[in-house]
Formats: C-alpha cells, sequence, structure tokens
C-alpha cells in the first residue's frame, strides 16, 4: 500500500516537473518570437527609410553613366546610387530561406544594404549568418551603419574590397550565393575559388530574378 503510494506520488511529481518544463519552453519560444518580431520590425523602418532615399535613384544611374561615354564603365560610376532590389524580390529572398532553412549565406554587392537587410530577415528566422562583400569603402561604411541602426550587425560581417580577394580563401559550404554586383566579376569569382561551384543555391540579381539550382 505504501509502496504504491510512493510510485503514484512519484510519477504524479514527474508530470508536474514535465508540465512544467514544457511551459517553460512555450514561454521562451513566445518571448523569442516576439524579440523576433520586434527586430523585424526595426529592420522595416530602415527599409523604409532606405527605399524613401532611393526613390530619385535612376537620375543617379543616369548621371553615374554619363561618366562612362567616353571611357569603360567603372563601380565608382554609381558610387551614389542604390541600385537596389525590389521590395517584391526582398520578400522573395526571405521566404527562399526561411522554406529552405538556408544558414550560410555570402552576398556579392552591398551596395548600401538593402538586399542585406532582407536577408538578414531570413536569417533570424534560421539562426544563420550573412557575409557581404562591397568594393567602394564609402557605401560598405553606409551598408555597416544602416545594419547597425536596424539591429542585425551581429548576423552580417561585411567584407571591403575586391571580392575576388575578400572571397579568394573563403572554405566554408555555402547554401545561398547572391550574386548582385559587378556583373564582369562573376565568372572570374568562380573561377578563383572553386567552393563557390559546390554551392546549393546561387541567385543572379539581373532585370527580373533568375534562380538557378547548382548541384
Amino acid at each position: 500500500m505504501k509502496k504504491s503510494y510512493l510510485q503514484t506520488l512519484e510519477i504524479l511529481l514527474n508530470l508536474l516537473i514535465e508540465w512544467r518544463n514544457i511551459r517553460m519552453m512555450i514561454f521562451l519560444h513566445s518571448k523569442q518570437k516576439s524579440m523576433i518580431a520586434k527586430e523585424q520590425n526595426q529592420i522595416d523602418e530602415v527599409l523604409t527609410q532606405l527605399y524613401r532615399d532611393a526613390r530619385y535613384d535612376i537620375l543617379r544611374m543616369l548621371k553615374g553613366a554619363a561618366k562612362s561615354m567616353l571611357r569603360l564603365m567603372q563601380p565608382s560610376d554609381f558610387e551614389n546610387a542604390y541600385l537596389s532590389i525590389t521590395k517584391e524580390q526582398g520578400e522573395d529572398l526571405k521566404c527562399l530561406i526561411e522554406e529552405n532553412n538556408i544558414k550560410n549565406i555570402i552576398e556579392f554587392g552591398t551596395s548600401f544594404g538593402i538586399s542585406t537587410l532582407f536577408l538578414a530577415r531570413g536569417v533570424m528566422e534560421t539562426e544563420g549568418h550573412i557575409i557581404t562583400t562591397e568594393l567602394l569603402e564609402s557605401k560598405a561604411q553606409k551598408a555597416i551603419e544602416n545594419f547597425s541602426k536596424a539591429g542585425v550587425a551581429d548576423l552580417i560581417e561585411v567584407r571591403i574590397g575586391d571580392a575576388l580577394k575578400t572571397l579568394k580563401d573563403h572554405t566554408d559550404p555555402i547554401d545561398l550565393l547572391l550574386l548582385d554586383g559587378w556583373k564582369d566579376l562573376y565568372l572570374p569569382l568562380f573561377k578563383w575559388n572553386p567552393i563557390f561551384m559546390k554551392t546549393h543555391l546561387f541567385m543572379l540579381i539581373m532585370p527580373r530574378w533568375q534562380r538557378v539550382k547548382h548541384s
């Protein structure tokens, strides 16, 4: 009788501990979701400001293109141009990351950080990390400021300079390679570092999305 009572008490105690653990897990999950939602809103505020600043980007692009009428076009011609993806493209990126549980991302062409912020929105959900590279230091520094304002600087490593040098020795696995930089450097980038040929998924930013799976 006494043994049966103790066994019942032990079972009830174990159930109580399990219930407490479940409640704790629910609380922590809810708290994490709340924090992510707050951080997502912070990112959205920065994106709104950046898109507002980029409204007249076509004029900056025309001004940059005019400089190359008598010579080859150079990245520095577009130092003040955002050359950003659209909001729809950004949302597609975020969904792609979440749906495929993408964690390790390399972006070629940071500019002022708009596309990188959409990447950050995705890796916040997958607990991933981003390496982004920008040739022009002035743009890179502004992007770093934007990442700090958005509260995602800890998710993003910015490498400044020629991507053929900044990414040359990269050896870690890549889940997503986003090509949104100077188009003439795409092929040399793959030739210089074979790791990029092993990327699970890479995307080219062109006049429209072109998704290319690479196995």
